[in-house]
Protein backbone atom coordinates (compact mmCIF):
# COMPACT_ATOMS: atom_id res chain seq x y z
CA UNK A 1 0.00 0.00 0.00
CA UNK A 2 1.60 3.20 -0.98
CA UNK A 3 2.44 6.06 1.75
CA UNK A 4 -0.32 8.77 2.38
CA UNK A 5 0.33 12.41 3.94
CA UNK A 6 -1.92 13.22 6.66
CA UNK A 7 -4.71 14.36 4.16
CA UNK A 8 -5.20 11.00 2.72
CA UNK A 9 -3.01 11.95 -0.42
CA UNK A 10 0.00 9.85 -1.90
CA UNK A 11 3.48 11.37 -0.54
CA UNK A 12 5.77 12.52 -3.69
CA UNK A 13 7.90 9.81 -2.99
CA UNK A 14 5.08 7.58 -3.65
CA UNK A 15 4.03 9.08 -6.83
CA UNK A 16 7.15 9.47 -8.05
CA UNK A 17 7.72 5.46 -7.45
CA UNK A 18 4.48 4.83 -9.69
CA UNK A 19 5.04 7.18 -12.24
CA UNK A 20 8.63 5.99 -12.87
CA UNK A 21 7.64 2.73 -12.93
CA UNK A 22 4.94 3.05 -15.11
CA UNK A 23 6.94 4.65 -17.51
CA UNK A 24 9.44 2.26 -17.58
CA UNK A 25 7.20 -0.22 -18.37
CA UNK A 26 5.74 2.16 -21.73
CA UNK A 27 9.50 2.60 -22.82
CA UNK A 28 9.95 1.36 -26.76
CA UNK A 29 12.92 -0.43 -28.23
CA UNK A 30 15.42 2.29 -30.03
CA UNK A 31 14.92 1.46 -33.80
CA UNK A 32 17.42 3.24 -36.74
CA UNK A 33 15.77 4.26 -39.54
CA UNK A 34 16.18 7.02 -41.99
CA UNK A 35 15.39 10.54 -41.67
CA UNK A 36 12.28 10.52 -44.29
CA UNK A 37 11.11 7.56 -42.76
CA UNK A 38 10.97 9.90 -39.04
CA UNK A 39 7.67 11.64 -39.40
CA UNK A 40 5.52 10.92 -36.42
CA UNK A 41 8.38 9.44 -34.34
CA UNK A 42 10.27 10.72 -31.10
CA UNK A 43 14.11 10.96 -30.88
CA UNK A 44 15.57 8.81 -28.24
CA UNK A 45 18.72 11.15 -27.97
CA UNK A 46 19.58 14.90 -29.34
CA UNK A 47 20.70 15.38 -32.76
CA UNK A 48 24.04 17.25 -32.23
CA UNK A 49 25.43 18.84 -35.28
CA UNK A 50 29.32 18.13 -36.24
CA UNK A 51 30.04 22.14 -36.76
CA UNK A 52 29.26 25.26 -35.41
CA UNK A 53 26.24 27.06 -37.19
CA UNK A 54 26.80 30.05 -37.39
CA UNK A 55 30.73 29.83 -36.94
CA UNK A 56 31.07 33.06 -35.24
CA UNK A 57 28.65 35.38 -33.34
CA UNK A 58 26.62 37.46 -35.66
CA UNK A 59 24.64 39.54 -33.69
CA UNK A 60 26.33 42.71 -34.47
CA UNK A 61 26.67 42.33 -37.78
CA UNK A 62 22.83 41.35 -38.04
CA UNK A 63 22.27 44.72 -35.97
CA UNK A 64 24.15 46.51 -38.11
CA UNK A 65 22.63 44.94 -41.64
CA UNK A 66 19.08 45.55 -39.96
CA UNK A 67 20.34 48.94 -39.22
CA UNK A 68 21.79 50.29 -42.06
CA UNK A 69 18.78 48.75 -44.03
CA UNK A 70 16.22 50.72 -41.82
CA UNK A 71 17.86 53.56 -42.80
CA UNK A 72 18.42 53.02 -46.11
CA UNK A 73 14.35 52.80 -46.54
CA UNK A 74 14.09 55.92 -43.85
CA UNK A 75 16.85 58.09 -47.02
CA UNK A 76 14.16 56.71 -49.81
CA UNK A 77 11.22 57.22 -48.61
CA UNK A 78 12.37 60.65 -47.22
CA UNK A 79 13.43 61.14 -51.09
CA UNK A 80 10.52 60.14 -52.81
CA UNK A 81 8.62 62.82 -51.10
CA UNK A 82 11.23 65.37 -51.51
CA UNK A 83 11.04 64.92 -55.36
CA UNK A 84 7.38 64.60 -55.24
CA UNK A 85 6.48 68.02 -54.07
Amino acid sequence: MPEKNGEGLLTFEAAERILFSSAQSLAMPIELCPLHECSGRTLAKDIESSIDQPAADNSVIDFNRSFSYYLHYCVLSHLERFQAA
